[in-house]
């Protein structure tokens, strides 16, 4: 039986901060360095000029021109992906929706869900397996998995005492000082495989 794991999207193989900031200084005179993650992953932290703007009109904005479907994905993904694939059993897991289902309608929600299929689909990945949750550790819990690829510190330490291991891309975004039990911290896709096969 194949080892069930969780593959979160934005962070991990979906360069979220990059495509986002890029239209935010197209469209809304901020001045960011794309190609600098940022040291924070609360956009309202970002800076640049950010802080003059109404975020959730300009994320609205954002996915309603197609933002989703055009997101860069890091380079290796769809390798990455599909050796994942071959050797494990795989949940796609994003809170994409889960973080606004509050502030946006059932249209642009669906919009999101639609761009995000389309955009596996574009890089050969797979989209059954595609789930919408905010709360990944009950999922977790619920599906019998006990390893997640991740990019948030903050599920990674909440997976941790519930006794879920977190495979941690490095990011800017969520350095520490200390090291957690049951959390890896890898820099690329082959440590994140090597990690993953120690583990499953």
């Amino acid at each position: 039986m194949k080892a069930k794991i969780l593959l979160d999207l934005d962070g991990v193989i979906a360069n979220f901060c990059y495509s986002f900031r890029d239209f935010l200084n197209k469209n809304y005179n901020c001045n960011f360095n794309i190609d600098v993650e940022p040291a924070s992953y609360d956009i309202g932290d970002w800076g640049c000029g950010i802080e003059n703007i109404n975020i959730d009109e300009v994320v609205s904005a954002w996915i309603k021109q197609g933002g989703f479907s055009q997101i860069p994905s890091y380079p290796g993904t769809e390798d990455f992906v599909q050796s994942l694939m071959s050797n494990y059993d795989v949940s796609i897991v994003t809170a994409r929706v889960g973080d606004w289902d509050q502030k946006f309608s059932k249209n642009v929600q669906n919009k999101i869900k639609q761009d995000t299929s389309d955009w596996l689909q574009k890089r050969n990945i797979p989209a059954d397996r595609l789930f919408f949750i905010h709360d990944k550790i009950p999922f977790c819990q619920e599906n019998e998995i006990s390893i997640i690829i991740e990019d948030k510190l903050e599920t990674a330490i909440k997976a941790s005492k519930e006794k879920v291991h977190t495979i941690l891309m490095n990011r800017e975004y969520n350095q520490s000082k200390s090291e957690r039990l049951r959390v890896y911290r890898v820099y690329d896709f082959n440590e994140a495989l090597v990690q993953l096969s120690k583990l499953s």
